[in-house]
């Protein structure tokens, strides 16, 4: 077949590609790449030991599995076997060997040879010829020289030969997406190879890559056309998926999780297909992929909804994961920045303030979030604190409070704050009350908004700082100095001061504004890791952990970090019933800057001036976005085309497999929702189908009595209000549905007519001018197990046959 390479999305592909860069870039060049091709060559692949090989508990770091999984992941892409079983050999929790159960009776060192003869005949297979015999089982059990017992994955085998031959294959490890990317691509449908040929199919879009490479970019890289393939300009990404071949009868799961997350994307689909239940598995997954990670190779790859919910909850807590919901009243102003009123507790003047809207504040709180690899007490997302201590002529105390590891600040009058105000003397009472406003919010700043984490710059003068320090404690009061005539500022914080006798000059973070003389307030125009390179370019060298003197710590709870890790964590907006808000009034300017080659240190970042505040605002590269949407929402329609360009769009369809074997009333409820679905696609369309999560607490219930009664409240209460709006109360076609026609009247849900026909109610017209119009629910329905298995009537004879398989309909 002759292939077209003039199709709208691959002429999009060569624009991306011919900017070089990222696109360019060679694997065998990188130092990790050569790293595990010093340590693994595949001339020495069989020989490799138990311990070489096998991931699990105890084992030792950078073993080959470890190496394919998670090493090689910024070289090649991301791959993932779903399950430790994808490798066939493991370290199970008791520190045993996991053997797959075709290989069972090798034992571990014989398993271990079989495996590693297969991997060794795909990793020294000619990429640079015909290759496609890799998807004939027998051919690689022959030149292997072994039994056919065992072969692993589609996405194993992708993953070996990629790993062995960086120029020539492109580091795809799942078929599923070979497919997409050659259909999204222009080739016809009809001519891509079979799900379970995935060398057919990677051969083809070579020859895809080669033509890019030959008109596009001549140092094209195959890294680089995978790049191109799952970004975002080109808008095919199909995210991540868990393939498993119907056609094949390998019982290994892949999981395909490419490290291309898309940055926006939105789950779709009818109701009751689990969209908002999804965004907690996604939004873990994408903020702490580690933890993840860590859990399902624990839980053999299945986590439990309890464990992920509890760490989701955690990371809400964190602010790492933000949740809400548009609706028509859903405004800029809630979503980026606003005008507000607003009082102090104890003060009744009213003041209008600029407050940050729910996207602006996980976007300033994900950019000022550190690198992991900053182990220096800092929180997750550190504020940067203006202090003065002391007037400027009181440099000894400020030296003595320096050493002591401390920041203090005066107005002891007020007494210990952590008292609440009714419980103070009268004379702490009267004192706070006659303070002004703006000392209240510093001392309030100081006690109250600063946390243990933050980074603290102490003022020399209004463009100079002349000390860093990092919180370390909670607030307290030193009344016991007071007493005794020691001090002569009293609320503190334990601090270490990691840079000390400094002329660090601000203008240049703080966007050209000196500093103002109140003693404590927020820099919110900067972040710790800006602060950090302008301490750099200035001179400044931050000291490590071992040179820092820790000071005093009081109920300090700063999170681990792992020293080798140098990344920024993700955040996670979640945006439920994105298209029910008003796009463009939601959004405003900002729509653009969701773009990933806008996003702040992207190629073509970009900034808009807020119209409120007239900060620079941009949107961080590691905020993700994942909205739901209803596509049987009517709203849908007006859905902005500019947010259609921006998110990747993921269909979650029913699954009524997933009820398969549920019996109420006897009645299968994954063939009764198949067929429902079946009806309404045909009178209405698929985008008003009905979900499986209807039906989902039945799985729960143990008694019969139980799921009969459930059964009867989600019809009553769910499904047919559903029916209802679907057919905009269209009894006739709700009828059919529930397949009432070819009930008896006792049976049906919806009963057709009154207590007098219409001729005899019109006598005097020809029955052909009426049409019947009056329908009534009939309630004994709901409780008769003929009603529900009347839905099914006629048609148990062609879904048996439809499920058996066309090689057993064949024989029979």
């Amino acid at each position: 077949m002759e292939l077209d390479f003039t199709s709208e999305i691959f002429s999009r592909l060569g624009e991306i590609v011919k900017v070089g860069g990222l696109y360019e870039k060679r694997t065998g060049d990188s130092e990790a790449y050569k790293n595990f091709i010093e340590r693994f060559p595949a001339s020495e692949i069989s020989s490799l030991t138990l311990d070489q090989y096998c991931m699990g508990k105890d084992s030792m770091q950078g073993n080959f599995c470890w190496w394919l999984e998670r090493g090689l992941e910024k070289t090649l892409g991301r791959y993932s076997p779903g399950t430790a079983r994808g490798h066939i050999l493991y370290k199970d929790k008791n520190g045993s060997i996991f053997t797959h159960r075709s290989l069972k009776h090798l034992g571990p060192e014989g398993a271990l040879r079989y495996t590693l003869k297969l991997h060794s005949v795909i990793a020294n297979a000619d990429a640079k010829g015909d290759y496609s015999w890799l998807d004939n089982r027998d051919e690689i059990f022959s030149k292997a020289n072994v039994e056919p017992l065992h072969i692993m994955g589609a996405g194993r085998k992708l993953r070996i030969f990629a790993v062995y031959h960086p120029d020539e294959v492109i580091p795809i490890s799942s078929s599923n997406h070979l497919g997409i990317f050659l259909e999204a691509l222009g080739h016809p449908k009809d001519g891509i190879p079979e799900d379970n040929q995935p060398f057919a199919r990677m051969r083809l879009l070579s020859e895809y890559y080669a033509h890019a490479k030959q008109h596009f970019n001549p140092n094209l890289t195959p890294f680089g056309f995978m790049e191109a393939l799952y970004s975002e300009e080109l808008g095919i990404n199909p995210g991540n998926d868990a393939v498993k071949s119907s056609k094949s009868s390998e019982d290994v799961e892949e999981t395909v999780a490419v490290s291309h997350t898309p940055l926006n994307q939105v789950l779709c689909g009818p109701p009751g297909t689990g969209k908002t239940y999804s965004t907690t598995n996604l939004a873990v997954k994408i903020a702490d992929p580690e933890w993840y990670q860590k859990q399902s190779d624990e839980q053999d790859g299945i986590l439990s909804h309890s464990a992920l919910k509890q760490r989701y909850d955690q990371l809400v807590g964190e602010k790492r994961i933000v949740f809400t919901t548009f609706h028509q009243s859903f405004s800029y102003e809630d979503f980026i920045e606003g005008i507000r009123a607003d009082t102090e507790e104890d003060d009744n003047n009213i003041r209008y303030k600029v407050e940050s809207g729910v996207f602006k504040k996980i976007c300033t709180d994900a950019d000022r979030s550190i690198n992991s690899g900053d182990t220096i007490g800092l929180a997750t997302a550190p504020t940067i604190w203006k202090i003065s201590i002391g007037r400027r002529h009181e440099v000894e105390m400020r030296e003595r409070y320096f050493n002591n590891g401390e920041a203090r600040i005066g107005w002891n009058s007020t007494g210990d704050l952590t008292v609440d105000y009714e419980d103070r003397t009268d004379d702490e009472q009267a004192y706070w009350d006659q303070l002004k406003s703006k000392n209240r919010s510093t001392i309030r700043n100081f006690s109250e908004r600063m946390q243990a984490g933050d980074v603290l710059l102490c003022l020399k003068d209004a463009e100079t700082v002349q000390a860093v320090g990092i919180v370390t404690s909670n607030y307290l009061f030193d009344d016991v100095a007071i007493r005794d005539g020691e001090v002569k500022y009293a609320h503190v914080r334990n601090v270490n001061w990691i840079l000390r006798d400094i002329n660090f000059h601000i203008l240049p973070l703080n966007s050209n504004k000196r500093l103002v003389q109140q003693t404590v307030y927020e820099l919110d125009r900067i972040n710790w890791n800006d602060l950090k390179a302008e301490l750099k370019a200035q001179g400044y060298s931050l000291p490590t952990d071992d040179l820092i003197e820790q000071g005093p710590t009081i109920d300090c709870a700063l999170r681990e970090r792992s020293p080798q890790a140098a990344e920024k964590p993700n955040y996670v907006l979640i945006i439920d019933e994105i298209n029910r808000g008003n796009i463009s009034r939601i959004f405003g300017e900002l729509i653009t800057l969701l773009e990933p080659s806008k996003r702040k240190g992207a190629e073509d970042a970009r900034e808009a001036i807020l119209p409120y505040s007239k900060d620079a605002f941009s949107v961080p590269s590691n905020v993700y976005v994942i909205g739901t949407m209803n596509t049987a929402d009517k709203s849908l329609a007006q859905l902005d085309l500019a947010l259609r360009r921006r998110f990747s769009f993921i269909e979650m369809a029913p699954e009524p497999e997933r009820l398969a074997g549920v019996l109420v009333h006897g009645i299968d409820l994954g063939e009764m929702l198949s067929v429902i679905n079946q009806r309404i696609e045909v009178l209405l369309d698929r985008d008003h189908l009905i979900g499986h999560s209807y039906f989902m607490p039945l799985l729960k219930m143990t008694s019969a009595e139980e799921r009969e009664a459930g059964l009867t409240r989600i019809f009553k209460r769910q499904i047919i209000p559903l029916l209802q709006e679907y057919f905009f109360d269209d009894w006739q076609r709700i009828r059919w549905v529930l397949n009432d026609q070819s009930k008896s009247k006792r049976n049906q849900f919806i009963h057709e007519g009154g207590k007098r026909s219409l001729p005899d109610l019109f006598p005097n017209l020809d029955a052909e001018q009426l049409s019947e119009r009056r329908y009534t629910l009939n309630a004994e329905a709901f409780g008769i197990p003929e009603a529900y298995s009347g839905i099914l009537a006629g048609t148990r004879a062609t879904a048996a046959e439809a499920s058996v398989p066309e090689t057993e309909a064949a024989e029979a």
